[in-house]
């Protein structure tokens, strides 16, 4: 049996969650996936980083915890089956940041009040529930205000024999003992034990340390260059009852996805402060016309441009681009002055989508879409602006980008 590492708890009664926390309230568990605690470890009362993802359905009658661990000050690092739409619709998300979560643990009314809001969650769009290995089984949340927690860092060489026999911390909220509920962090110093030739997941963890249920989505960290490291986020076993070392997704392997989160600023992703303050222009979906009256527009892309500091000047104009490799990511920027109604519009070969971000505070501050490929609105005192062109398929494409100004083209 291969079990993913996440815990459901339903008032008095535990059940695993399966298959992406989804649960029976029977107690009883269908032969599948189930997520998992640290197994031999100790009580951890640092690495804050390290904090608990929890989740729950519209009537709050029960919620699902997985492990995430920061890695931007808005950018949560976890495994997709704890976000997995299929089996999260309609949930809503929060994150504990606390080491010990036992106090508030009897309801979601309870739990609630100390959780710091969610924005959005992503599962890998190349998620297999079914595949060999459960590919794609990384995630992300996207927290609605940024936090004052050093970030982990992350793993961005391949892996290869030589990590194997390596000393390696595991950190969880997940059971200390299987089948007993848990939401308090303990972490244990193991090794990693294999890497796997399926080409994304490594094995950490040894006889008497491993990971458990509740677990899901935490690290394996390893010292890299002197420098704590993520290299790869807790996914599944292949027994039940939390006996063996586990599996965790190789983040080297799923960059792309992470950094197409990452890179939309260089504190991470935006948070969402709403929509833009002013007015909106309005609903039009038209497109801007080719500059040059129907000619392509004459701006190529300059790579690279996928941090904010090396984003393309989109000005009153336009830019050509080509999203590339998987997971590329291209960064253009603009600035206002003062109220004014602008246009930022995207024409693409295939399914690229538009994101923009406005400069505020200190941080890049998400603006509302009018359309997946189109954002038009009124400025409210200008300010320094970033737009994010990526694929939801992760597919190569050529695309245009215009921004106009005084209104719909």
């Amino acid at each position: 049996m291969r079990n993913h590492h996440c815990i459901v708890f339903a008032g008095i009664v535990l059940a695993i969650g399966y298959v992406g926390c989804s649960s029976s309230d029977t107690g009883t568990p269908p032969p599948a996936r189930s997520s998992s605690p640290i197994i031999g470890g100790t009580a951890d009362e640092g690495d804050p980083a390290v904090v608990m993802l929890v989740s729950y359905p519209a009537d709050e009658s029960t919620y699902y915890t997985c492990t995430a661990e920061v890695i931007s000050p808005t950018v949560l690092l976890t495994a997709a089956h704890c976000v997995d739409t299929p089996n999260h619709t309609g949930h809503t998300f929060g994150v504990f940041l606390e080491p010990d979560a036992t106090p508030y643990k009897a309801s979601v009314k309870t739990l609630k009040p100390h959780l710091k809001a969610v924005r959005e969650v992503h599962a890998h769009p190349q998620y297999d529930p079914n595949g060999s290995g459960y590919p794609g089984d990384v995630g992300v949340a996207i927290l609605s205000e940024p936090v004052s927690i050093t970030p982990l860092a992350i793993n961005r060489t391949a892996l290869d024999s030589s990590i194997v026999g390596k000393s390696s911390r595991i950190i969880g909220y997940g059971q200390t003992v299987s089948g007993t509920f848990n939401v308090k962090k303990y972490q244990a110093t193991t090794s990693v034990n294999k890497l796997e030739n399926d080409g994304h997941t490594v094995v950490v963890g040894d006889s008497t340390r491993r990971t458990c249920l509740g677990d899901s989505g935490g690290p394996a960290l390893v010292t890299l260059n002197g420098v704590e490291t993520i290299i790869g986020t807790n996914s599944y076993t292949n027994t039940s009852g939390c006996t063996e070392p586990s599996h965790f997704q190789r983040v080297d392997v799923y960059k792309a996805f992470i950094d197409s989160y990452l890179n939309a600023g260089d504190a991470g992703a935006p948070t969402d402060a709403g929509t833009d303050s002013g007015t909106d222009a309005g609903t039009d979906s038209g497109s801007p016309a080719d500059a040059g009256g129907g000619e392509p527009c004459p701006t190529p892309e300059r790579e690279p441009n996928n941090r904010s500091t090396q984003a393309n000047p989109l000005g009153q104009g336009c830019l050509r681009g080509t999203l590339g490799s998987p997971g590329d990511v291209d960064l253009e920027s603009f600035s206002l002055s003062g109220s004014i109604e602008y246009d930022v519009n995207l024409e693409a070969s295939g399914d690229a989508e538009l994101a923009l971000f406005k400069y505020w505070n200190g941080g890049w501050y998400y603006v509302e879409n009018t359309t997946p490929t189109r954002v038009h609105h009124v400025s409210d005192g200008g300010g320094r602006y970033l737009v994010r062109v990526t694929s939801p398929s992760y597919t190569t494409q050529s695309y245009t980008s215009t921004l106009t100004l005084g209104g719909s083209p």
